[in-house]
């Protein structure tokens, strides 16, 4: 399965109801890169290719929580895998089973062009405005490498809990990446990992749990 240039698997709510439940899986292999500019009434905006479940801002309910199953997946050069809540609920979790390999790898770069540029990632957040909780974020492949940018994050910037993150496999490798689970204004989510041989973490790469309030944030190993 190949997803490019601001392609798009997902759910959505805008109004009152849940966003749906996204699942992907593929035999082979899931390619997920890039992002596009695209014209908008109101404005510019970029888009990245992504696999998602979204709840809008204004809507009412619960996100949707994605799940991805294939040997190997790869997110790349702005694409994105992602549970988000803006509206008034919960954001939903992101599950992957990579049984072969996951990378997150680098950036797709618009700064020139008057846009924000697109990072790849994996990511669950509830928004400014919303009412809820981060989701879980889980991650199961043998080997997992966050690199040139790439980020796995878990963040509230509301006023819900920040969402916790489950890495477990053989190998991480970090270079120049970030795993992070972050909150504005409540208890921070917990980072756990179980990696079975190498934790190679290189160029400014970070692992950090942060709760906004100094409540509790956590990462383990």
């Amino acid at each position: 399965l190949s997803i490019r240039d601001g392609a798009k698997v997902g759910t959505s709510s805008f109004g009152e109801g849940n966003a749906g439940t996204t699942t992907v899986n593929a035999t082979e292999s899931i390619v997920i890169d890039g992002a596009v500019r695209v014209d908008l009434n109101t404005g510019t905006e970029v888009q990245p290719s992504s696999i998602s479940s979204e709840l809008f801002e204004g809507a009412v309910g619960q996100g949707g929580t994605v799940t991805i199953t294939t040997p190997d997946l790869s997110i790349t050069d702005g694409g994105l895998v992602s549970a988000l809540s803006f509206g008034d609920g919960s954001a939903g979790g992101v599950n992957i089973v990579a049984s072969d390999s996951l990378v997150v790898d680098g950036t797709a770069p618009f700064s020139a062009l008057g846009s924000r540029n697109r990072i790849s990632q994996i990511s669950v957040l509830a928004g400014p405005a919303s009412t809820g909780v981060a989701g879980t974020l889980s991650i199961q492949s043998p080997s997992i490498r966050v690199a040139n940018g790439a980020r796995i994050t878990a963040e509230s910037q509301g006023i819900g809990t920040g969402g916790d993150i489950s890495i477990r496999g053989q190998d991480l490798v970090l270079d120049n990446g970030l795993i992070s689970a972050e909150t504005v204004s409540n208890t921070g989510g917990d980072i756990t990992l179980r990696i079975a041989d190498v934790i190679s973490l290189t160029g400014g790469s970070r692992i950090s749990a942060t709760a906004g309030t100094a409540r509790r944030a956590r990462a383990s190993s």
